[in-house]
């Protein structure tokens, strides 16, 4: 029966059954592997079927998307941050690296790997050009939370990266290619190497730029595999090249496990420290019970622990904190407590006159007159004391003061103000206390170390044409530095050099007032 043997034949593939021979094996490599065009697209959207150089297009965004991220992370700005990630085209080259090794195509593979070392380079010298010009060197929030990366960057890097070579190699999700960059972001850590490489922290660049590696290995292994299993690499090649390809894949993994172990001891190194800080909450809890007082802050690190407190009453004995700390943690660092207090004075409302009608530089210069009222009715306090925020609105006048002792009477200074400076309106002062669970300083240490941080502030001063210093205080805690002139550069210079004097973890204040001419000479 003719039919009967045709549809046979059919079945078998031409071997005359159904299990003969290949019949059981290529139909299944046919459901695996792609199309040839779906191949040809994929090849295409990774730039491996030209051997010709990244377009210029390529070039353009990686400079826009640096400049973007080092300004949205030099001004902490979470919103530009992702712009930046969405723009930034280096994930391509770092997937094509990917298919490259699962093709066995080495020459695509060295040129892909090329591509984005020279990326990479480019988007650290901009941030790093663009650090120099800005204003302030400080670093955000934006720029530190990328140089503390864990175990969980992997983790994150790893799912997005097997879901944007996923979205690559389907079409029909494409789209989710944009939520892919901002889960795993090349740039932004690259501007932040570069950001902290100009502020003078080759540690925290460090960071950054483990973060960078653990994001750029992530991507490389999971997307070399999705490739592998979405049937990118055709039947033959996979028979042909399987030790090629083998090899390359291995080598991805050895390298994602070599980063792998500093972020699982950073992880390791976090939650320790999470338990450690969980446990000195709970004792500073039972020990403000029934005081009417509230925790507002706790910072707790290696150098010290810092425990801020707001409330009505004074906090209870410092020493049974003391005690009771040392019994949860053998070696804890010295600890402090700050009780904040607000006293607003009596006057009655009023209003800076003509406050509306201040430009900038006579904004600058009334406020510069109050800091100097203020620092002058502190100066009947026989101790030390921070200015952490002076702001003079049309209708108050705010003043944060850390201090180990009160400050003088709020109606005495907003006597003072009206009567020197014909401003009338209400005062309002949150002073906090500083105890020290250690006891007294040794003062004669701290007078050392104050003139040692003084000899470095006036040579740094000696060096800026339009900078000239005004004070400089050093209290055992903190470190003060008050400069008068038009603008400095090489502020954080300056912060790296005073903090070899001092303690770990001691905060460096510098205070730029402004000397601007107000009579338009």
């Amino acid at each position: 029966m003719p039919s009967t043997k045709t549809e046979a034949a059919s079945n078998g593939n031409g071997n005359g059954n159904g299990t003969g021979g290949n019949g059981g094996v290529e139909p299944k490599q046919r459901r695996q592997a792609m199309e040839p065009a779906e191949r040809r697209r994929v090849l295409d959207a990774l730039g491996l079927r030209e051997p010709r150089p990244w377009a210029g297009s390529f070039w353009l965004l990686t400079t826009l998307s640096a400049t973007v991220a080092a300004m949205g992370l030099s001004s902490d700005s979470a919103a530009v941050v992702i712009g930046a990630m969405l723009l930034a085209p280096l994930m391509t080259p770092v997937m094509a690296m990917a298919a490259s090794i699962t093709m066995a195509m080495p020459r695509r593979l060295w040129w892909s790997f090329v591509t984005v070392v020279v990326a990479s380079t480019w988007s650290v010298a901009i941030s790093y050009l663009l650090g120099l010009l800005l204003p302030d060197g400080s670093l955000s929030g934006e720029i530190l939370a990328r140089t503390r990366p864990d175990l969980r960057d992997l983790v994150v890097a790893l799912a997005a990266g097997a879901a944007g070579a996923y979205a690559t190699a389907k079409e029909d999700v494409s789209t989710a290619l944009p939520g892919v960059a901002v889960a795993v972001a090349l740039v932004p850590p690259l501007a932040a190497i570069g950001l902290t490489l100009e502020a003078g922290q080759p540690t925290l660049a460090k960071g950054a730029c483990l973060l960078f590696l653990a994001n750029f290995a992530a991507i490389l292994l999971v997307s070399a595999i999705v490739f592998g299993v979405t049937g990118l690499v055709p039947p033959y090649l996979t028979q042909h090249k399987r030790g090629r390809v083998l090899l390359g894949g291995l080598g991805a993994l050895a390298a994602t496990l070599l980063i792998a172990v500093p972020l699982t001891k950073a992880s390791i190194d976090a939650a320790e420290h999470g338990r450690e800080r969980d446990e000195v909450r709970a004792v500073v809890e039972t020990w403000l019970a029934g005081s009417g007082d509230e925790i507002d802050d706790l910072q707790v690190d290696d150098s010290r622990i810092v425990v801020h407190v707001s409330g009505p009453n004074a906090p209870p004995s410092t020493t049974d904190l003391d005690r009771a700390v040392g019994l949860v943690w053998d070696a804890a660092p010295p600890a402090e407590v700050r009780w904040t207090q607000t006293v607003r004075s009596t006057a009655s409302d009023g209003a800076v006159q003509d406050a509306a009608q201040l430009d900038e530089a006579e904004a600058a210069a009334r406020e510069a007159e109050v800091r100097d009222e203020v620092e002058r009715w502190l100066g009947a306090i026989d101790a030390t004391y921070d200015i952490d925020v002076l702001t003079l609105a049309p209708d108050q006048l705010r003043i944060d003061l850390t201090s180990a002792v009160p400050p003088p009477s709020v109606d005495l200074l907003a006597q003072q103000l009206e009567e020197d400076l014909g401003i009338t309106v209400p005062v309002l002062v949150n002073w906090t206390e500083r105890t020290s669970l250690r006891g007294e300083v040794d003062d004669a240490e701290v007078e050392a170390v104050r003139q040692r941080v003084e000899e470095i502030v006036v040579r740094w001063v000696a060096d800026q044409p339009d900078v000239a210093l005004s004070k400089v205080t050093y209290d055992g805690e903190q470190v003060e530095v008050e400069l008068v002139g038009s603008g400095a550069q090489g502020i954080a210079a300056l912060k790296l050099a005073l903090a070899t004097e001092v303690p770990p973890s001691t905060p460096i204040v510098v205070w730029m007032n402004l000397r601007v001419r107000l009579d338009g000479g």
